[in-house]
């Protein structure tokens, strides 16, 4: 091996680890929820007041609970109750949906991240 090569193989390795830590670390933890019912607006609530936020949906009303820095359906009335069991949301990018109800959260604000699903 020259010289050149073993210089190319650690400048390669370096930014091999640097994208690896730039894309594939933890993403940070969100700043606000946005909630959407329908075709009408997002509405958007800092996870950092508590509150209890009711939505009206095709079937009916659904309760998004937000609390320490974190949102999650409380209520909802479609018949599996997967977006209850989805449980507690925060950090940035994460999502939830009563698509029966057409119902869904979305934790926004922090820095990003990308997964397996998006890469």
């Amino acid at each position: 091996m020259k010289a050149a090569d073993i210089v190319l193989m650690l400048l390669l390795t370096a930014a091999l680890t640097g994208l690896y830590l730039h894309f594939w670390t933890a993403p940070g933890a969100a700043q606000w929820v946005e909630i959407r019912s329908g075709n009408e607006p997002a509405s958007r609530h800092s996870l950092w007041e508590p509150a209890e936020i009711r939505v009206a949906g095709r079937l009916g009303e659904s309760v998004i609970q937000i609390q320490a820095g974190r949102s999650r359906f409380l209520n909802s009335p479609c018949r599996n109750r997967i977006c209850i069991h989805s449980g507690w949301h925060q950090h940035n990018g994460e999502a939830a949906a009563c698509a029966p109800n057409g119902v869904s959260i979305e934790l926004v604000g922090g820095s990003e991240a990308i997964d397996a699903i998006a890469f």
